[in-house]
C-alpha cells in the first residue's frame, strides 16, 4: 500500500488501492478508437475513486501516447529510445532537433507535438540505424 492519500469523500488521510479500468473517450477533441487501460485509485476506506497526482500523470501519458499513436506521432517511450540511441543528454538532444530543453520535456511528458516538430525527430532515427520505429 502507497502512503496515504486525501480522500474528499471521507475528509480523511486514507489507504487505497488500484482498480484496472479502461479509457475509451476523447482527446484534443478527437475520439480514441480503441481503449487505454489506465489505474484508478480507490479509497480503501469508502470506495470512492480518489486522486493521486503520480497515478493521475501516468494515466495522461499512456491515454496521450495512445493518441499519437493514433495520429502517427512518435510516442513519449519512443522519442526515450531515440534520445538514449543518439547517447546524448536531454539538453544537447534538444538543442540537436531545434528545441529547448524545457519544451522537449512536455513533449516527452506528453504533450502533443506538431507534426512538423515530429518529422524532426523521425530524422533522427534515420541518422542512428540503432533506432527501429
Amino acid at each position: 500500500m502507497a502512503k496515504k492519500v486525501f480522500c474528499g469523500h471521507c475528509f480523511k488521510m486514507v489507504d487505497y488501492f488500484i482498480v484496472k479500468d479502461c479509457f475509451d473517450g476523447t482527446v484534443l477533441g478527437e475520439y480514441l478508437d480503441f481503449n487505454v487501460e489506465i489505474e484508478r485509485p480507490v479509497c480503501a476506506r469508502c470506495n470512492h475513486i480518489i486522486e493521486v497526482d503520480v497515478i493521475t500523470r501516468r494515466n495522461e501519458l499512456k491515454v496521450y501516447d495512445a493518441y499519437k499513436k493514433q495520429v502517427g506521432l512518435l510516442t513519449s517511450t519512443e522519442l526515450i529510445k531515440i534520445k538514449n540511441d543518439s547517447g546524448l543528454d536531454w539538453k544537447a538532444f534538444a538543442k540537436s532537433c531545434g528545441l529547448s530543453k524545457e519544451y522537449m520535456m512536455k513533449i516527452v511528458r506528453g504533450s502533443i507535438q506538431p507534426s512538423d516538430i515530429d518529422k524532426v525527430f523521425r530524422s533522427k532515427v534515420l541518422k542512428n540505424s540503432k533506432n527501429v520505429i
